[in-house]
């Protein structure tokens, strides 16, 4: 195992700390204040991990609709078929937040103010509500194996 500064170097871990890092976002500090930018950076970046982790690749890419793609059949059925609300389907959420994670980590470059319409928020949050804990889950029974 890897450690650098006494820190484990384990991508499943690091996938668990940014889905923490992701649900700590979510919950209201003492001004009742939830930051959702960094939430869904942390929570798009563990869904990368978590595939990767479930591929058992080192992919440079972030881009989570390219990861799904390279999943076996087994894996894509099984996320598939998780149920959901019917205006969302997996596709359309991959095509829209695919790059999720450079988007909505450089969102304030958005020059032109159309980031909205082209990232909604709305298929972000319901990406990573929905999927993001199947993955996780997805990610640590394959280690089990």
């Amino acid at each position: 195992m890897k450690y650098i500064r006494r820190c484990k170097i384990d991508r499943l871990e690091i996938a668990d700390d940014f889905y923490e890092a992701y649900i700590r976002c979510l919950s209201p500090n003492t001004n009742s204040q939830i930051v959702a930018i960094p939430a869904f950076v942390n929570g798009i970046f563990s869904c990368e991990l978590y595939l990767k982790s479930i591929l058992n690749t080192n992919n440079k890419g972030h881009n989570l609709k390219e990861l799904f793609d390279l999943l076996d059949v087994d894996k894509k059925k099984e996320l598939e078929d998780v149920e959901c609300d019917e205006k969302y389907t997996l596709e359309l959420l991959l095509n829209g937040i695919g790059n999720g994670f450079e988007v909505w980590r450089y969102c304030f470059e958005d020059e032109h103010k159309g980031f909205e319409e082209k990232y909604p928020y709305d298929y972000t949050d319901y990406f990573l509500k929905t999927y993001l804990p199947v993955l996780k889950r997805m990610a640590h029974n394959k280690k089990m194996m």
